[in-house]
């Protein structure tokens, strides 16, 4: 009798502990759920910012966005122009170079078309990709960010 009163005990401790494992489990996906969601309305965003983007290289150091507001201006309506710099150090990284986010792919496209005009006295190079970073890196490459600045 005290066998299968023992038994009867760990059967319902075991369907208890079965019982919280399922709400933790329910938890936990709807958790993953709400993760996902954030992360992929985010990189969504960033695939829209990137596709309307143009990235220019080579930039004289005293280039100002006004400078480059006016010789893209005829491309079409510009969103944002931020200048790349290292987060750590806040310098311009290697060649100074800009983000320049357009309202449509068509502006995007005109804008590609400069590449290679001077301005300030130096020829730019417009490309859809960020200049590659690792060159300007040479100590501490781990630690550093790229980033875009406003």
């Amino acid at each position: 009798m005290e066998d299968t009163s023992r038994r009867l005990e760990i059967e319902l401790e075991d369907e208890r502990e079965m019982e919280r494992l399922r709400e933790t489990i329910i938890n936990s996906e709807q958790e993953m759920t709400v993760i996902c969601k954030a992360a992929q309305d985010q990189w969504f965003g960033v695939i829209k910012t990137c596709k309307h983007s143009v990235y220019v290289n080579n930039l004289n150091i005293r280039t100002s966005k006004k400078e480059l507001e006016d010789h893209f201006a005829s491309c079409g309506t510009i969103i944002i122009i931020e200048f790349c710099k290292d987060t750590v150090t806040n310098r311009c990284i290697g060649m100074n170079s800009a983000r320049i986010e357009f309202k449509d792919i068509a502006a995007k496209l005109k804008a590609m078309d400069l590449a290679g005009t001077f301005l300030k006295g130096s020829k730019i190079d417009v490309t859809s990709v960020p200049a590659p970073v690792a060159r300007y890196r040479r100590r501490y490459s781990r630690c550093r960010r790229f980033n875009c600045h406003r």
